[in-house]
């Protein structure tokens, strides 16, 4: 092909059609399965149509076929049909051809128009515009298609060079997660873990002042925050899918919930992520079930009567925004914080893929480059950090008396042997010790229920102690990623120094 005639503005049209033409026709009609519906679709009357819409995560895209010149649209509609058919998903389908129309006039023919001896320097005059990937995707798709079948002076054995040989922007796609900025503060945890404590408390109290939406809310972040999971996933949970066990007393003993996995690479049928709710917040999800099955409806019925992921995505971060007063964080951030808490907690590549769904251990490689090196660990531990956020945030009428103290029963009164250093007269607990599913002392410093005894000089004594037991794991070399013990003296040392700090109102030691 001669490209000076071939790319002549009256002419482009018609050299498009060209290419057109040895394409075979376009199909009566194409089928789809809808995931989310768990259904099956289809598109029909492609060739005749103006615009496409095809179902995803419960929205309706559309793909708009009048933003290109009519030959353009003939191949774009080809390309779209070849996504589907290849296993793309509906969302990838319809964002690569809509974002071809982000393109310059003239920009998608000239490319499709060129060779594969002439596409090197309009794909880099392609990359210095610096669109965004999906445009890039758009195109490749378009000249994959070429590729397919042979047009333009494609052919199949060009397939690999136009899929990987053809650069796209450098883009890290885990920026945000090596910033630290997907990841919640130690305090937006305490307030959440708050917030869902507060809610399980007042709906076993008295279930008819929520609402069911109110409810759904709470525990759609339950799911996010607990088990690090997207809201396309937590949109998708059904009645059925929810096993609840209860005791002789009636009181709820086990929820377990089973969520479908989602962008898997393989593609293959793979069984669901069943997980179990923490004790405490079973009430949540006991008390939806309990009103759907009172009220009849299919076991079908989604749990938290959302009808897209985007809806299930935007309640999540309504109530994330009440709460922490803070316009951008979501349910993402929740799943990228539930993930560094197993990684700093221990857990191993293959653990952290199972628990985030992933089919390859490689995609949360991530989380481990990000976690903090053991030097880090130490100091942070020590208490000597001074970036160290405080984690415990008691107010001034949660402390109590030694009278007090002495008056409460004795299951109220926080005593334990943690690493072997026996601790007591440290405080009380509201809920009383033999109800605690944590260790005593170790996870009382940060919990909310604790009533610290309001005298500095024996929390120091505690203080002591714990870091003796620090300095011992340091030589030992236990002082590990790997341990989760280790990483629970570190938060109990931050909790112990924010109690002392409040009581004598000075900074940490």
């Amino acid at each position: 092909m001669q490209q000076p005639d071939l790319f002549a503005a009256d002419k482009i049209d018609d050299h498009l059609s060209a290419v057109a033409s040895n394409l075979p026709p376009l199909p009566q009609r194409v089928a789809y399965f809808d995931e989310f519906e768990e259904t099956q679709r289809s598109v029909a009357n492609i060739e005749r149509s103006d615009s496409i819409s095809v179902h995803y995560n419960g929205n309706e895209l559309v793909v708009d076929f009048r933003k290109f010149s009519s030959p353009l649209a003939l191949l774009l509609k080809h390309s779209f049909v070849r996504l589907l058919s290849r296993g793309f998903s509906q969302g990838t389908a319809a964002s690569y051809v809509n974002h071809v129309s982000h393109l310059a006039a003239g920009e998608a023919e000239e490319l499709v128009l060129a060779g594969p001896q002439s596409i090197a320097p309009i794909w880099s005059r392609l990359l210095a515009r610096d669109y965004s990937r999906p445009v890039y995707g758009g195109l490749k798709a378009l000249l994959q298609l070429m590729c397919e079948y042979g047009v333009s002076g494609w052919a199949p054995s060009y397939s690999e060079f136009a899929s990987k040989s053809l650069a796209t922007p450098p883009t890290d796609k885990y920026a945000s997660l090596r910033s630290g900025k997907a990841f919640l503060t130690t305090d937006q945890e305490a307030s959440i873990i708050g917030l869902i404590d507060d809610s399980a408390r007042s709906v076993l109290k008295d279930p008819t002042t929520w609402q069911y939406r109110s409810l759904a809310d709470i525990a759609m972040v339950v799911c996010a925050f607990q088990f690090g999971l997207r809201p396309v996933q937590i949109a998708r949970l059904r009645v059925r899918d929810v096993k609840h066990r209860t005791v002789s007393d009636g009181t709820s003993s086990a929820v377990h919930l089973s969520f479908p996995m989602v962008k898997q690479r393989s593609g293959a049928n793979t069984p669901p992520l069943v997980r179990r709710v923490k004790p405490e917040w079973n009430v949540l999800f006991a008390e939806l079930y309990a009103r759907s099955i009172a009220g009849n409806v299919s076991l079908d019925t989604r749990l938290f009567a959302v009808h897209s992921n985007t809806e299930a995505g935007q309640r999540i971060a309504a109530v994330l925004r009440e709460l922490l007063d803070d316009d951008d964080i979501g349910a993402t951030h929740l799943r990228h914080s539930a993930a560094q808490r197993m990684v700093d907690a221990g857990a191993n590549h293959e653990e952290l893929a199972a628990f985030l769904g992933h089919s390859d251990i490689s995609t949360s490689l991530v989380y481990f480059q990000t976690s903090e090196t053991q030097a880090e660990r130490i100091n942070r531990a020590l208490g000597l950090s001074p970036t160290y956020v405080r984690v415990a945030g008691i107010a001034e009428d949660r402390f109590i008396s030694a009278a007090e103290l002495a008056s409460l029963k004795g299951d109220q009164q926080v005593a334990g042997i943690p690493h072997g250093i026996p601790i007591a007269g440290i405080g009380g607990c509201s809920s009383g010790q033999p109800a605690c599913p944590y260790n005593p002392v170790l996870s009382c410093y940060t919990c909310r229920r604790f009533m610290p005894l309001k005298e500095s000089a024996v929390h120091k004594e505690v203080l002591s102690g714990l870091r003796d037991t620090v300095n011992l794991f340091r030589e030992a070399s236990h002082a590990e990623a790997s341990s989760p013990a280790y990483l629970q003296l570190q938060r109990t040392i931050g909790g112990v120094q924010d109690v002392i700090a409040i009581i004598e109102g000075g900074p940490h030691e």
